[in-house]
């Protein structure tokens, strides 16, 4: 007489096992969006205290700049609408925004011939700026393409670009850039 050695025939899985497995692959999927939402989100934070260090950096730069320079030094913030190889190597993908230091003559910006881009912010993102009311306006300042920002060598106060830029991600604004026009004063809020 032959026993059954434990062997037990293959039936498959069950619809239970099946429905299980589904919903723990819903859960992961669902958590991988969550990740990606919150990454971009910590790129678009980043963004806005690169913009902020950039415009602290403008400042200095503004104050050590000689008299005898007849240009004033600023900083323009391009949008790329395409792909952007810089003078420097600096390659900017289509969407994102450009920091480029250069110099206003009154009626042109003239980029810089070395270290042209200051930073590229990711095309994740959109920068809007608002103006601070009652501040002169740019003929170089559209709101939304180019922004310019230029400070005055004797005070430190904002000639051009004071008011609020807000970075807007997916149709959220999750920070805001805040440059005060009589103090040069800027933060992250």
């Amino acid at each position: 007489m032959r026993k059954n050695c434990g062997k037990q025939r293959n039936r498959g899985y069950t619809l239970i096992e099946a429905i299980i497995v589904i919903a723990i692959m819903a859960i992961l999927s669902g958590m991988s969006f969550v990740t990606i939402g919150i990454i971009k989100r910590a790129k678009c934070n980043a963004a806005a205290s690169t913009l902020n260090a950039q415009m602290g950096s403008l400042l200095i730069k503004t104050k050590a700049l000689s008299e005898a320079q007849g240009d004033r030094l600023c900083m323009k913030i391009v949008h790329n609408a395409t792909d952007v190889t810089y003078a420097n190597g600096t390659i900017a993908k289509a969407g994102s925004y450009s920091l480029i230091l250069g110099y206003d003559d009154g009626i042109s910006f003239t980029e810089k011939t070395a270290d042209t881009v200051e930073a590229t912010l990711p095309n994740i993102l959109k920068i809007e700026y608002e103006p601070e009311s009652g501040t002169s306006d740019c003929s170089l300042v559209d709101g939304t393409e180019e922004m310019l920002i230029e400070f005055n060598k004797s005070n430190g106060s904002v000639r051009y670009g004071a008011g609020k830029y807000k970075i807007i991600y997916a149709n959220n604004t999750v920070a805001t850039v805040s440059l005060d026009a009589s103090t040069g004063n800027h933060f992250v809020k």
